[in-house]
């Protein structure tokens, strides 16, 4: 069965309905909780992700929840009411319902509705992105910021000679996730509340969050010296803060990066230079609070001393080649060797080795006899020659040019007269490609998740071994 990233949510103490509804919600493939549970501090209502809430709303404490609900940019309320009780429909509306399903639900009815919330809570957060301030902390959004400082700009240069200052907290997804998103939001409040008061102290200071771990704060009319004093402190009362010390063990680390809100460039262009340049600052010093030219050049120095070409240039085929998942030997069946479980059965690489006693190479399984070998031993005539094989030592670059010639299958890399791995054009030519930074890697899978592998550029050593 498919499912799908949104939420639903069903609460209600008709076991019928409560049981009915969720199978009917899971059939349609969104992530479910159903629960009779109307208590303050039920689970369910901490909900700081997109989410659609089915609601009985003959149950007494209903209407309270909805209303409650009703500002939340997050959820998307769908009030279940008795066919027949048309006055209240247009009160459930009143209250924040975002929709009314009528009792008893009609299945395509309910998959419509919940088709129409899930756009809906797109619009939702669209909309709430380009918010001037967060609903959460009170802060100016990145869009907010960009527009005050274009106001500023225009009205006479208030940005011309102040300074940005950008803030990112450290772990804060592995808070989210150890600790729960409770402790993650006090968190952002926390900050969110140092922030303002150094804001306070510069008359026309102004704070924003920029992300869940990435704050600023721009300071009119500040030297250098006294961005660098401000933003530490405020990283200190954030430090102090009773939603660090009661939740934490040890605080979180804190960098900030110091920047000219320079009217020369436009105020998008300053703001992403340093959000990006934060991300680096703890690995360019010591310090907590850094000008934004030490992590720049730091940043060039790195840049032009690392050569930007293809990765894997330098490494060879025994680094590049995978593990061999089966070896054959004369006499020897399929069957046996992936009784282990090693392979399933039939299933073998494009290039199958055939060795001797000593392990040593004789030749390759000749593929055509697959399905024969499966209940007979190898013979003679199921061996070719061993012509489709590579030295371990041979550049990778050489090994893609051969496997080029070849036009499909794979080589065998062998090393002392024995094979080691084996490549194929697909595995390497994606290894092999030209690339720009670690980044290029990366491939989202889902949210919040991406894959773990990356081959820098340009560093052959950190280019995956085959044991032998």
């Amino acid at each position: 069965m498919l499912t799908t990233a949104n939420s639903v949510t069903i609460v209600s103490r008709d076991r019928d309905l409560l049981r009915r509804l969720a199978w009917t919600v899971d059939e349609f493939g969104y992530l479910r909780t159903a629960t009779d549970d109307w208590s303050p501090a039920a689970l369910w209502r901490r909900c700081y992700e997109p989410e659609l809430w089915l609601l009985d709303t003959r149950d007494p404490e209903a209407l309270d929840t909805i209303a409650a609900a009703a500002s939340a940019r997050q959820l998307h309320v769908v009030a279940l009411a008795a066919r027949d009780a048309r006055a209240q429909h247009e009160k459930l509306l009143q209250s924040g319902a975002d929709d009314v399903v009528c009792l008893p639900v009609d299945d395509g009815e309910l998959a419509a509705r919940l088709r129409a919330g899930v756009r809906h809570l797109e619009f939702k957060q669209r909309f709430a992105a380009r918010a001037a301030r967060d609903p959460v902390t009170g802060l100016l959004t990145r869009s907010g910021l960009t527009w005050w400082a274009m106001s500023a700009s225009s009205g006479g240069g208030a940005r011309k000679t102040g300074l940005l200052v950008v803030f990112q907290i450290g772990g804060v997804d592995r808070i989210k996730t150890g600790l729960g998103a409770d402790v993650a939001l006090g968190l952002r409040k926390a900050f969110a509340s140092a922030l303002k008061a150094v804001a306070e102290e510069n008359a026309k200071g102004v704070a924003a969050q920029l992300d869940e771990d990435v704050f600023a704060i721009s300071l009119p009319g500040a030297t250098a010296e006294e961005g660098a004093a401000l933003a530490a402190k405020a990283i200190g009362e954030f430090r102090a803060s009773q939603a660090v010390t009661r939740s934490l063990s040890a605080p979180p680390v804190v960098s900030a990066v110091v920047g000219d809100w320079s009217s020369s460039w436009s105020p998008s262009t300053v703001l992403t230079s340093l959000v990006e340049a934060v991300e680096h600052a703890p690995l360019c010093s010591e310090q907590a609070v850094v000008p934004v030219e030490t992590v720049n050049a730091a940043r060039a120095e790195w840049t032009g001393a690392t050569p930007r070409r293809p990765a894997l240039h330098d490494a060879l085929a025994g680094q590049v080649a995978e593990s061999l998942p089966v070896v054959l030997r004369v006499g020897e069946s399929v069957g046996a060797a992936t009784a282990w479980g090693v392979l399933p059965a039939g299933a073998l690489p494009p290039v199958v080795p055939v060795v001797d006693d000593d392990g040593k190479l004789i030749g390759l399984f000749d593929q055509r006899y697959k399905d024969d070998l499966q209940t007979q031993p190898l013979g003679a005539e199921m061996v070719l020659p061993a012509d489709a094989t590579v030295a371990h030592d041979t550049p990778a670059r050489d090994v893609s040019a051969l496997l080029e010639g070849r036009g499909h299958g794979g080589l065998v890399v062998v090393k002392d007269e024995r094979p080691v791995g084996f490549v194929t054009g697909d595995s390497l030519g994606g290894l092999l490609a030209p690339r720009h930074g670690a980044a290029s890697y990366r491939v989202r899978e889902r949210r919040g998740q991406i894959v773990g592998l990356v081959v820098p550029s340009g560093k052959a050593s950190a280019a995956p071994a085959v044991a032998g």
